[in-house]
């Protein structure tokens, strides 16, 4: 392993430890996450999937697909720190970016750099703390695009495909939009293949399709509170009143305030958005076409920064296009120092604890040039 790899994957192991430890002892004081997303978890937990009480906003916002709220159930059963749910949610989108940059034959160090590069975006970053589901949805996103990426053989590849999909469907309300982007991107696969690919469907039906069943069943809406074609949902409800485009084009200096954001969020990245101009393999499409989705999401001006974080199904399979670009341009290079001077801007997010990081620093250095030599000598 070369050097510059083992420092992106001892910062990875540092910034690990450091939101594990302090999960461990804190306890979730993010908005939403106390608003909704822990009261639809403990509601699960306790089997009242079905059940619902209260009025107003919070007691609306209830009836959100659930799949994420269903994985920090169970971490309410297991009596595991809330705050964990998240870096958990850390470890796997790290590990999914990894096996997509493999799936793309860019070799295990560009792999590893490009997970890191993705698991240190600021936005990625903020949301460690506390128990708000983009995360697990990029996760299920970059799951699925692994699969697609891969040449099917038989009935298990696609039934793994239906899993996930229908955990990317079941996260939110944005997950259908994104999932239908995949199928229009991907469908090729699909037709080839139609007499195993219908093993896809039980897997998206049961897991995704089950939260739009229940809440067509209990209010005649399988998208309340929100309005979609003829489901007009609660009519109250104000949320989709104002979209991310509207933000830029209607609001005053909603230029301004959105590039602003999204350099914030995502640094250096937001380049990538130019990619379709010189690159449009299947990976670039799908980050376009996903990007233009979110500009349609509901999002108010105040909101702009946080709700980039629907962002990342663009931002990923645009950053593994972009990687593989600049790989046949020669110039792989630039993408790794652009991605440690990232890395090294949001390292001021963190608090400062010095004990805590010598400790990781001695221990990172000795485990990664140990492992390093260890490899050397046994080939």
């Amino acid at each position: 392993m070369k050097i510059y790899t083992k420092i992106f994957l001892g910062v990875w192991i540092m910034v690990l430890v450091y939101f594990t430890y302090t999960g461990a002892i804190s306890k979730p004081t993010e908005g939403d996450s106390l608003a909704y997303h822990i009261p639809i978890a403990k509601n699960i937990a306790a089997g009242r999937i079905f059940e619902f009480y209260g009025t107003g906003n919070p007691f609306r916002l209830w009836f959100y697909p659930a799949m994420g709220e269903t994985l920090l159930a169970g971490f309410i059963k297991l009596g595991l720190p809330l705050n964990l749910f998240n870096v958990s949610g850390w470890l796997a989108l790290s590990g999914s970016v990894y096996l997509l940059g493999m799936r793309k034959r860019l070799g295990r160090e560009a792999a590893i750099i490009i997970a890191v590069a993705v698991a240190m975006w600021p936005s990625v970053i903020r949301l460690l703390p506390n128990q708000t589901v983009d995360i697990w949805l990029a996760v299920w996103f970059t799951a699925t695009l692994v699969l697609w990426e891969k040449k099917f053989k038989n009935r298990k590849d696609w039934m793994w495909l239906g899993v996930y999909m229908g955990l990317l469907v079941g996260m939110k309300y944005s997950g259908p939009l994104f999932g239908l982007i995949l199928f229009l991107v991907y469908h090729r696969e699909w037709l080839k293949d139609t007499g195993k690919s219908k093993y896809l469907w039980p897997g998206l039906v049961i897991i995704g399709g089950f939260w739009y069943g229940r809440n067509w069943i209990i209010t005649g809406d399988p998208f309340y509170p929100g309005a979609f074609l003829w489901w007009r949902g609660d009519i109250t409800y104000h949320l989709q009143d104002w979209k991310t485009w509207m933000t830029i084009f209607q609001h005053k200096g909603g230029v301004e305030v959105f590039v602003s954001a999204l350099f914030s969020e995502f640094l250096i990245w937001p380049v990538l958005l130019f990619l379709p101009f010189v690159r449009r393999d299947r990976l670039a499409i799908t980050g376009i076409l996903c990007f233009a989705a979110y500009l349609v999401l509901p999002s108010w001006p105040v909101n702009t920064v946080s709700d980039l974080r629907y962002t990342y199904p663009a931002f990923i399979p645009l950053l593994l296009s972009g990687w593989v670009w600049i790989r046949e341009q020669r110039r792989e290079e630039l993408m790794m120092t652009a991605a440690g001077l990232c890395i090294v801007a949001e390292l001021t997010q963190l608090d400062y604890k010095p004990k805590l990081f010598v400790i990781l620093i001695l221990a990172c250095v000795y485990i990664l040039n140990f492992q390093f030599s260890k490899n050397t000598l046994s080939s």
